[in-house]
Formats: structure tokens, sequence, C-alpha cells
């Protein structure tokens, strides 16, 4: 009985409105609900108008809901920052209504994946990683590892650690096993001697199975390096400097190996 008493109370709603709008004359406004206004339209944001409520009011002060099929929306569009004007038609009857539409901003970047190796000193290998950026109007989009920047020490003593990165502002943490780039048997590398015991220009170096050697751009042997051990991708050998065996560690960056002496 309650059903059909609401059903005939909209009925009888939407007659009187009928009767009303015999004299346009008497509308004095339409308009969507508030929270049309309240909430941000983002650009390219599609908007369903009938998930919104519309009020006519009269000249007399009186709101009666109008239903959106009713009506006419006219000249709405995201696509434009800034601004914006549309038109509410009903019948011959027309009432502008200005919005704005913002640019959605970044909200926050969450890397999913597994850890990463990081290798020192060369993000090339970033570029093929990716990590989610959040934005206002609720889209996730994938960008590039290698467009964040490290802000965060990174720690060879560690296996795996977490490396803090920021993309525009934004902070966000990346579980990383940090090391150097390997080193791979039987190919040749650029060479260089941070202690400058060598000249730095034109050697390359090849690693074999327990040995390492080093060539000057004719290829005339310059020295045999001994492997003693590797860790954390870095290669503990020896070389003889004076008659005496010196402990170095070689390790790479992009494509170029590097001499340390620790001893």
């Amino acid at each position: 009985m309650k059903k059909i008493c609401i059903f005939a109370l909209c009925l009888m709603s939407l007659f009187f409105v009928a009767c009303k709008d015999n004299s346009n004359s008497y509308i004095k406004n339409i308009d969507i609900e508030s929270s049309f206004y309240e909430s941000k339209i983002f650009l390219n944001e599609e908007i369903d108008f009938s998930s919104y409520s519309f009020t006519i009011t009269y000249d007399t002060g009186e709101k009666l809901p109008i239903d959106y099929s009713l009506l006419v929306i006219e000249g709405f569009t995201t696509s434009s920052l800034g601004e914006n004007e549309f038109t509410i038609k009903y019948k011959n009857k027309k009432f502008k209504k200005t919005y704005t539409v913002y640019e959605a901003g970044l909200v926050g970047c969450t890397y999913k994946g597994d850890a990463i190796t990081f290798y020192i000193g060369d993000t090339s290998s970033l570029e093929n990683i990716k990590f989610w950026a959040l934005y206002e109007d609720g889209n996730e989009v994938q960008v590039s590892l290698s467009e964040a920047t490290v802000i965060s020490e990174v720690d060879l003593t560690n296996d795996t650690t977490n490396i803090t990165f920021k993309y525009n502002e934004k902070l966000f943490n990346v579980p990383c096993n940090v090391t150097y780039r390997p080193i791979e048997k039987n190919n040749e590398y650029k060479f260089v001697d941070l202690t400058g015991s060598y000249n730095q220009e034109n050697l390359t170096i090849i690693f074999a199975d327990n040995s390492a050697t080093l060539f000057d751009e004719d290829r005339v042997q310059q020295n045999n390096f001994s492997v003693v051990s590797g860790s954390h991708n870095k290669y503990t050998t020896q070389k003889v400097v004076g008659g005496s065996f010196v402990i170095v560690e070689l390790y790479l960056i992009n494509d170029t190996i590097y001499m340390n002496t620790i001893e």
C-alpha cells in the first residue's frame, strides 16, 4: 500500500510540473545538484549527467525535481582546461552554467614488481622496469624507472635493500639487489686503472676461468691477473708490481672494467 502511495505522489509531482510548464514564464532556473560543482572535473573525463539530480525553480521560489530525460545539455566538454560554460535546455528555456576543468595531479607512486637488480653506475639497466604513477582522476600510468631519481644511498654491503626513488616530488621505495654488473668470460672490455699504474688510454681486458689478461691497442700483453675470488660481481685478483704481488679489485660499470688497488 505504501509503495502505491509513493508512486501516486510521484505522478502528482510530475503532473504539477507539467501543469506549471504550460507557461514557461514560471521557470526561473534549472540547475544540477551541488556535488557536480563541488567535485573536481578532470581533463578528458567522461561525465554521466544521468547520475545527477536536477531541480527546477519557479519565480514563486518553489523548487521541484525534474527528470534528466526532459533536459538537453549543450556545449559541455572536458577537452579544455580552465573555466568553461555549458547550457541546460528545457523546452524553449536555456540556463548557462560555468564549471572548471582541472589537469589531474599526481597522487603517489608505487612499485609493484619483484626486487630488481640495481647495477652501480649504470642507470640504463632501469629503462625496461616500470612503476605505477597514480593520478587524482583515478588513472594509473606505467612509467619507466629510469625517469625517476635515486635519492637514497646505495649500500653495496647488502644483498637486498630498499632504494628510495623520487618522481615529480613523490617518493616511493623499490626493493633491489644491489651489485655491480657481472663480468662475462671471454668478453673484451675497456679498462681503467684507478691507481694510475697503467696508461689509461686504449687498454682492454679479457677474463678467462682463473685469470684476466690486459692488452694495449696493438694487442700486446701488458700483464696477467690471477683471480683470487669474486664477491658482489667484483673480482679480487693479484698482479705483480716491482716483483711483489699486489691485491686489486676489478669491477664493471657500463662497458668499462675499473681496477682499484686494495693492498
